[in-house]
């Protein structure tokens, strides 16, 4: 008997005509169920009503399975084996599968029912990153021991300094009822993507510009944007699971879910641009492509049983899960990079309605998100604004004007000069003070001339490079550093010693002008040569 079936299913031909005595409903159901990898209830219901199919009678827990939808005698029941279908026979299937095409039932506009706030970010995410990075520069901007995220002080400095707030159900600035910022959406997203692509990095228990702070300034709009996308879809500690604020679950593996975001950008390329879809439509989608995109990367999933107080087997369906899921990567990063906008409702979930949840009710895929996402071939920038520059002026003032070099050029006199206004115009001064600042950052005074040089829409005036030049020779004469020194009562004894080959092998230069220091003291006395007017550089990892 094995054997014969086994002849038989081997057969191309035969399962050929096999698959030809199906009916649209069978044939629709395998084909659904092989490409998606997983049908429920809700789908298999659906189904039913689309081909005027009647169904088993159910209870009200229980599910049903592909086999309660066929007839007893179906032939469609050759292709299952304990309601799935084996591997060789849905290799079969999918050659017959027809393309997934994308047809939404967009709408242009919205109506004041259809969300509670609609958020709509699109060329604007740059500003908003900008203010980030300036935030971190001229700031104390706190982070946590444990995660590394932005403190309620900072979330609040945060909040203040975006120009689209927090989003927050009954709170008028977003943020003052929060106890950490894993309850906010829009701050723990920009914090997460600002982290992830270098504009931040943390420096013992504070935020500072990051190493790719600069890239980023300088970098197109379009290249800003993809910049974003790259890393966030390639991090490892980005967890959209855990941001699903009604559901407690955990996984079998320890995901990494870079192809879940990929599948979702890839599903986005499809959405009509510049009109709104659904989530629920856009989910369908998904959902019929690869339902199980999620579990593939997760492994089993369990959820927390409150009465038993363990964790069980998976309690939430599908849209419960995988689609929160998808919900959460629009609004808290792709809504974020400017790439789609949202319409979100505030609602409430949970077992008994206990927490407070942030729902997505629509998308709109936009311009600048569907180049980026390679869905179009072009993208038209909004009218850019000319390059900002400034003028250094003899008395050592800059003059900086308005420009899309603004806040590139912001940034850097930030570090190097002190700022004396910001209206009607960014006015700067460069001092002495501000130089031993620039220095304490780690950047020379030739980096500053040089810069200054580049940039400036007039030639720097010559009594400020002379000055500036001097600073720089004179900056690096005097030292403050950790070494290991070889002292002597008798200078004879350090003649002879210097003498032995064996002891010259370990010896890595002399030091003529040396002063002992008192351990604890090395800030103090760098301060008090610096208010001589004399530059001194303190390397403490010496």
């Amino acid at each position: 008997m094995i054997t014969a079936l086994d002849n038989f299913y081997c057969r191309e031909e035969n399962l050929t005509a096999l698959w030809g005595r199906l009916n649209a409903f069978e044939k629709e159901l395998l084909a659904e169920y092989v490409r998606s990898g997983r049908l429920d209830s809700d789908d298999l219901t659906e189904l039913c009503q689309k081909h005027g199919r009647s169904r088993k009678d159910q209870y009200y827990f229980q599910s049903y399975r592909i086999t309660d939808v066929l007839d007893a005698k179906s032939p469609a029941r050759l292709f299952l084996i304990r309601n799935s279908v084996p591997v060789p026979l849905a290799a079969f299937i999918k050659k017959q599968l027809k393309p997934l095409k994308h047809q939404y039932q967009a709408v242009n506009a919205l109506g004041e029912d259809d969300a509670d706030e609609v958020v709509v970010i699109r060329e604007n995410f740059e500003k908003e990153f900008f203010r980030l990075i300036k935030l971190a520069n001229q700031t104390k901007l706190s982070c946590t021991r444990v995660g590394g995220l932005p403190t309620k002080s900072a979330m609040k400095k945060i909040n203040e300094a975006l120009a689209i707030k927090e989003y927050s159900f009954d709170d008028p600035d977003g943020v003052s009822s929060f106890r950490t910022i894993e309850q906010s959406v829009r701050i723990y997203g920009m914090a997460r993507l600002a982290l992830e692509s270098g504009i931040w990095n943390i420096i013992g228990d504070r935020f500072v510009p990051g190493h790719r702070s600069g890239e980023f300034l300088q970098a197109s709009r379009v290249d800003r944007c993809k910049m974003l996308l790259k890393e966030y879809i390639a991090s490892a500690d980005i967890d959209e699971l855990s941001r699903i604020p009604e559901v407690k679950v955990q996984t079998e593996r320890d995901p990494k879910y870079s192809s879940c975001r990929r599948l979702i950008c890839d599903h986005l390329a499809h959405c009509p641009v510049d009109q709104w879809v659904h989530i629920d439509e856009f989910l369908k989608y998904i959902k019929r492509s690869d339902a199980l995109f999620l579990e593939r990367v997760t492994g089993e999933i369990e959820s927390y049983a409150d009465y038993e107080r363990m964790y069980l087997g998976r309690s939430q369906n599908w849209r419960q899960l995988e689609g929160r899921f998808v919900e959460i990567v629009c609004l808290e990063y792709l809504c974020t990079m400017g790439i789609i906008d949202t319409a979100i409702r505030f609602s409430s979930g949970g077992t008994y309605g206990e927490v407070d949840t942030i729902e997505v009710d629509y998308i709109r895929l936009t311009p600048l998100g569907a180049y980026v996402l390679g869905a179009a071939d072009s993208y038209e920038e909004p009218k850019l604004e000319e390059d900002s520059g400034f003028i250094v002026q003899p008395n050592f003032e800059i003059l900086l004007s308005e420009g899309a070099m603004k806040e590139t050029h912001e940034l850097f006199l930030d570090q190097v000069a002190e700022k004396l206004s910001d209206h009607p115009a960014c006015l700067y001064k460069l001092s002495f003070k501000s130089a031993a600042s620039a220095l304490d950052q780690g950047i020379p005074i030739r980096e500053v001339i040089e810069y200054l040089q580049d940039w400036s829409s007039k030639e720097v005036p010559q009594n400020v490079l002379h000055t500036l030049e001097e600073w720089s020779q004179s900056s690096q004469k005097i030292r403050i550093r950790k070494a290991i020194i070889l002292e002597t009562d008798d200078p004879y004894v350090l003649e002879e010693l210097k003498s032995y080959k064996s002891l010259r092998n370990h010896m890595i230069k002399e030091l003529p002008y040396v002063i002992e220091l008192d351990p604890k003291s090395p800030i103090k006395v760098k301060r008090e040569i610096e208010k001589k007017n004399r530059f001194c550089i303190y390397d403490a990892e010496s």
